[in-house]
């Protein structure tokens, strides 16, 4: 499946080189899957999932964002920022 990957964007000229490929050879380790239910993350909680998610992401990135929730229960409208 990678080499279809690796093959396919290189066609459409995302990767230049075979360098680039390296970053592509990796393998998934299911043991650290991470499920998000779609029901429980439109009712309220985008920023309580994000906020279980940031001690991993903080290994990968230098700076994580923050998530402001904007909740009008006059509208029933839930949206982040």
């Amino acid at each position: 499946m990678k080499k279809i990957i690796i093959t396919l964007l290189t066609f459409f000229g995302l990767l230049s080189n075979a360098k680039e490929s390296k970053v592509l050879e990796y393998e998934l380790n299911y043991a650290n899957l991470i499920l998000l239910d779609a029901e429980n993350l439109s009712e309220l909680g985008i920023k309580e999932a994000y906020k279980e998610i940031i001690p991993l992401l903080e290994k990968y990135i230098e700076n994580t964002i923050q998530i402001i929730e904007k909740i009008d229960s006059d509208t029933m409208h839930y949206s982040i920022q």
